[in-house]
């Protein structure tokens, strides 16, 4: 991929066509942002482009490219400046890879890793709970326990236990708010 000077699109190689959909007489000389960054980020890659006009540094960064259907691709660049014989800035110079599903993936693996540590945090408390019932003495003291474990998995301001004995409704156990009087 190569853009000019002006922002216009110089050169489109067949992949990248492929990719975002185009024929190259379709992509010669429009403007690269309108037509291939979304609005959300053209003063992100305009920046870009601003500052490699300004200095012989190459650059490396990920920006949306969008395809002639309008469907988001995440590409990252590599990009080089390039000179005329009399040394003034002529085009930039750019190779693209599609890192969309490696983004995707990688989301994925991050969510997995999430989820693991959740499981891994309610077998810990799981545990805790198991060795916790077992030192108290008293069934009530037991099913209090069983409340603040159950309020440290699942976040709320009182819970209880009722038992219903002889059409009487008794609270057993309480957490989080007072006991009745």
């Amino acid at each position: 991929m190569a853009i000019n000077t002006d922002g216009s699109t110089r050169f489109m190689n067949k992949t990248m066509l492929k990719a975002v959909g185009y024929h190259r007489e379709e992509v010669l000389n429009k403007d690269y942002l309108k037509h291939f960054v979304p609005l959300r980020q053209r003063n992100m890659v305009q920046n870009i482009f601003s500052r490699l006009q300004k200095n012989n540094s190459p650059t490396q960064n990920e920006n949306i490219v969008l395809t002639k259907e309008g469907k988001e691709l995440l590409v990252r660049w590599y990009g080089k400046q390039i000179y005329n014989e009399s040394g003034d800035f002529h085009y930039l110079i750019g190779v693209g890879i599609d890192v969309t599903e490696q983004k995707a993936k990688e989301k994925k693996i991050e969510m997995f890793h999430i989820k693991e540590r959740e499981w891994n945090n309610l077998i810990s408390m799981e545990q805790e709970m198991v060795l916790s019932l077992i030192s108290e003495k008293d069934f009530t003291s037991k099913l209090r326990r069983v409340l603040e474990f159950i309020s440290k998995i699942i976040p709320h301001d009182g819970s209880d236990i009722s038992l219903l004995e002889n059409n009487q409704l008794r609270v057993i156990a309480i957490h989080g708010y007072k006991e009745p009087s």
